[in-house]
């Protein structure tokens, strides 16, 4: 393999990184941390109670073998530095080719006309504001609340290694972490690194696609994925969704640049890589556009025979899934492989099972990511239909099956490994493929403007009033939910401070968003409260939240109820005379 010393330093680099990464947090750290985790989960123990089976002699050794590895990574480098230049030379002639990148990149925006200019200044700008004013107005959401508790408030080892339920978005909420560390606020500290997150990543997809296809698909795809309804919520949510858009895009644009562009790809190979990572690190499922970017890669290689390349893929695929393991291995060790492998809300169906719900799962999913969710079986056909006839009749120069095809692939492949699984992802999951679908979109829409042959002043308007269209209906849509989230969030609030002014010892909450929320609330005023789902006999009761539109699980514990003292539109809250 020619760059065999650039894959070498790259290993020592990535692993140097790792090692470090998760030395400072074991440092920071002890055995009576892992036992503190037991205690962590106690207001969910009726979905899940974590339970550490972590002999305290294993972990002092798993972790001195952790600090050993680390120290021999760092001798090796060093001596490789000391005894030879030749780490230093690759690392050094990859860096050269970013800054090389960056400097393309910047004689690229240059290189924009003033009105091309202004466009993007426009929305940039307009994004930043509508992404900031749904910080601060979007409900602080059931996700966001769990992964506060149960994650970032609780320290970076719960981060890396406490993995209850599928809801630990690991990457994100470390970013999350480290801006607690400044700001304490949980909506904030929730949802300002994503913020940054897709306002950088915002920009990076903006000059990718510049870079590959132009300033016209390249503003239309950003202003599709900003203010479509998931782009909205996941630009701003303290969950990870963003951050894997993020990086599968950097991973199949790498990828793209590795095919198409002549001469040294170590800096694509790296990002390739390092995007890989993050994304592992970040959701699991992260696994959904990696697979399909390196079957996109091999099979381009396998057409041009370029044994080289192949080996490279492979090379990058077994570097992935090292770095992968090496920080997966605190989860592993502490939480158990069980808990990351064995998603229990991602389960293989039945085989008539699975196929009787497809076609409505496609549709509904496809709509979802584009906003409108009626619709979406007839705009991925529309989109595939185009494409197809584009291909065939009016592609001499196979620009659109070069670029546009892989595309597709990507918004496609995810239906295939489900088939294969016979599992449905969960919609947001594949919030990830919406930008692809948004280039190909922009790309058609184009094509189509040009061979009609209409003037560029008419293609102009037709485009604004299109994209005010598409904007002001996916807002009415993300206002019309906010307005009724926001009075139910609201009434949670009166309904916490009703019972903070009676310092409650124990409660049973029935309803199970009100007692996650409740939770929250008693946590972050550093008040306790113990708050129960199910009666536990040694203890004494002070009230009882129940919700309006189920009082079942009153007689299923046989709860006698006392006097009515509170209510709202969605509880009431009585005290309890026997149990």
């Amino acid at each position: 393999m020619k760059n065999f010393k650039f894959f070498l330093s790259a290993f020592l680099l990535i692993f140097w990184l790792i090692g470090s990464f998760l030395n400072v947090i074991f440092y920071l750290t002890d055995y009576n941390d892992v036992l503190l985790l037991e205690q962590i989960n106690y207001q969910y123990a009726t979905s899940f109670k974590f339970t550490n089976t972590l002999e305290k002699g294993f972990y002092t050794f798993s972790i001195n073998i952790l600090r050993g590895g680390y120290l021999l990574t760092s001798l090796l480098i060093a001596f490789c530095f000391i005894r030879s230049n030749w780490v230093k030379q690759e690392l050094i002639k990859v860096f050269f080719e970013f800054v090389f990148l960056l400097r393309r990149t910047l004689q690229l925006l240059q290189q924009l006309s003033k009105t091309e200019k202004g466009i993007l200044v426009s929305v940039i700008i307009l994004i930043v504001l509508i992404r900031g004013y749904y910080l601060c107005r979007q409900v602080f959401t059931t996700d966001e609340v769990a992964s506060f508790d149960l994650f970032v408030m609780e320290g970076p080892l719960a981060v890396v290694s406490f993995y209850p339920f599928p809801n630990n978005h690991i990457l994100n909420n470390f970013l999350s972490l480290l801006y607690y560390q400044v700001h304490t606020d949980p909506l904030f500290v929730m949802r300002m690194p994503t913020f940054l997150v897709s306002l950088v990543g915002t920009l990076v997809i903006y000059v990718v696609l510049l870079r590959f296809h132009g300033h016209a698909i390249a503003i239309l795809s950003i202003v599709f994925l900003s203010f479509s309804e998931m782009g909205m919520f996941y630009s701003i949510a303290g969950r990870g969704y963003f951050l894997i858009l993020l990086m599968a895009f950097i991973n199949f644009f790498s990828m793209l640049s590795i095919m198409y562009h002549p001469g040294k790809h170590n800096l694509y190979w790296l990002l390739f890589i390092l995007s890989g990572i993050s994304g592992f690190f970040t959701v699991p499922t992260f696994l959904y556009p990696f697979a399909a970017t390196c079957l996109i890669g091999l099979l381009d290689f396998l057409f041009k025979r370029d044994k080289n390349k192949i080996i490279a893929l492979i090379t990058s695929g077994v570097l992935v899934g090292l770095g992968c393991v090496a920080l997966y291995l605190p989860l592993i060790f502490i939480s158990g492989i069980e808990s990351l492998i064995n998603n229990k809300y991602v389960q293989p169906k039945a085989f008539t099972s699975f196929w009787s719900g497809f076609i409505y799962y496609f549709s509904y999913a496809e709509g979802l990511l584009f906003g409108l969710e009626r619709l979406g079986k007839f705009i991925i056909s529309g989109v595939l239909l185009l494409s197809v006839v584009r291909i065939i009749y009016f592609d001499r120069l196979k620009q659109f099956l070069k670029f546009e095809l892989p595309l597709l692939v990507m918004v496609l492949s995810p239906y295939l490994f489900m088939v294969i699984q016979r599992v449905y992802l969960p919609e947001r999951a594949l919030f990830y493929k919406s930008i692809y679908l948004y280039v190909v979109l922009s790309a058609l829409f184009l094509w189509l403007l040009d061979i009609t042959n209409v003037s560029k002043k008419f293609a102009l308007g037709l485009a604004g009033f299109g994209i005010i269209l598409y904007s002001s209906v996916q807002v009415y849509h993300v206002q019309k939910s906010l307005i009724s989230g926001l009075i139910e969030e609201e009434q949670r609030k009166e309904a916490f401070l009703w019972l903070k002014q009676y310092k409650p010892d124990n409660i049973i909450v029935l309803d199970p968003m009100y007692k996650l929320y409740l939770n929250h609330y008693f946590k972050i005023a550093n008040l306790n409260c113990g708050i129960y789902s199910v009666k536990i006999a040694e203890l004494e009761y002070d009230y009882i939240v129940l919700p309006k539109s189920n009082r079942s699980q009153v007689k299923e514990q046989n709860l006698v109820l006392g006097e009515e003292m509170y209510q709202n539109d969605f509880v009431k809250i009585y005290s309890l005379i026997g149990y």
